[in-house]
């Protein structure tokens, strides 16, 4: 144990402090200046995704920034979207890498409670799809709709390509008031609420507006432990506080998930990137940047430790230059270091 300590502290990573003027990044995000009150843009794996599988038909527009997230299932980076959420898993071999959050379930079971408690209707199964594994069917209009949207993904054929799209239904078709006021029929699923608006056709509840989170994040409790360790080195230093940026958390975040993907352990991401144009990708203009990476630690007081006896972090994490931080953090059992952080530091 002691042995692989001592080899994880000799393959930390110097940071790097920039105070230069802001360069143009490579165009590997999407962002939409031009669409009123949708400030956040799409990147790396996200974006491959979203694209590959219908983009904004299917997913709508980014609501938020993709930023690590406790659910009920684990902490994984999300990225909420008008009708979804996207969650990594770098474990999971691309395309399963993505998956898609089970809103409709969840939604659902908030508002209504358990979804195998709805009414059953003892409709006419002829032309209908029915789905033992939750005793309902799906009938037209819903089926045409069912049948032909799913992700696009050649190793799965066309069911399950609508499965991992819209999940199995969870009730009958029954009339309902939407959240925009309108009565319509409507059949809830494990990933989508499909509403029948009649001569507009079959429509697709807005999910991940519904449940995305508040304008004020909460943050895991691994990044706020690692900010304020940090934090307390700089106060014992006569330095302000940094505050968390989302921005900057977003940054950070692609590039642990990065690492965690590709199993590796450098500043320069697998696209060519540096922290810098990463930064910028996201929309963090900065006017100062630095970022320290560390690999294998479990322990933030450690991880910190660490980095105070390197030269090189300790410079970043006690420059007065910067103002703010984000934090990534990945898993992944199946690499090399298993954990991988990411502290972004700037300043606008």
């Amino acid at each position: 144990m002691m042995h692989l300590r001592f080899l994880l502290l000799l393959l930390l990573l110097f940071g790097s402090l920039s105070l230069r003027p802001a360069s143009t990044a490579a165009q590997t995000n999407l962002c939409f200046a031009d669409v009123p009150g949708i400030t956040n843009c799409i990147s790396g794996r996200f974006l491959e995704y979203w694209q590959q599988n219908g983009g904004l038909a299917v997913f709508g527009y980014p609501l938020s920034p993709a930023q690590s997230e406790t659910t009920a299932n684990g902490t994984f980076t999300t990225q909420y979207f008008e009708r979804q959420r996207f969650e990594f898993h770098p474990e999971l071999a691309a395309p399963y890498d993505i998956l898609l959050g089970r809103l409709g379930a969840e939604i659902y079971e908030q508002r209504h409670g358990n979804w195998r408690n709805a009414p059953k209707t003892n409709l006419n199964t002829q032309g209908c799809l029915v789905f033992n594994e939750t005793g309902r069917s799906v009938c037209e209009p819903y089926l045409s709709y069912w049948v032909n949207h799913g992700l696009l993904d050649d190793a799965l054929n066309a069911y399950e390509q609508s499965l991992s799209l819209l999940g199995l239904p969870l009730t009958e078709p029954r009339l309902e008031q939407n959240p925009d006021g309108d009565w319509v029929m409507t059949q809830w699923f494990e990933r989508a609420r499909l509403e029948n608006h009649e001569a507009k056709g079959i429509l697709l509840g807005r999910l991940g507006a519904e449940l995305k989170p508040a304008a004020n994040p909460s943050y895991p409790s691994e990044v706020t432990a690692l900010v304020e360790v940090i934090n307390r080195q700089r106060s014992q230093n006569g330095l302000s506080a940094l505050t968390i940026n989302p921005t900057l958390n977003q940054a950070a975040q692609i590039h642990s998930d990065d690492m965690a993907r590709n199993n590796f352990f450098e500043h320069t991401g697998s696209d060519g990137s540096n922290a810098g144009e990463r930064m910028q990708r996201v929309g963090y203009t900065w006017r100062a940047w630095a970022e320290n990476l560390a690999a294998g630690y479990t322990d933030v007081q450690a991880l910190v430790d660490a980095w105070m006896q390197s030269p090189g972090h300790r410079t970043n994490m006690l420059s007065a230059d910067v103002t703010e931080i984000g934090i990534g953090i990945a898993r992944n059992p199946n690499t090399t270091y298993k954990i991988y952080w990411t502290a972004n530091f700037g300043a606008r």
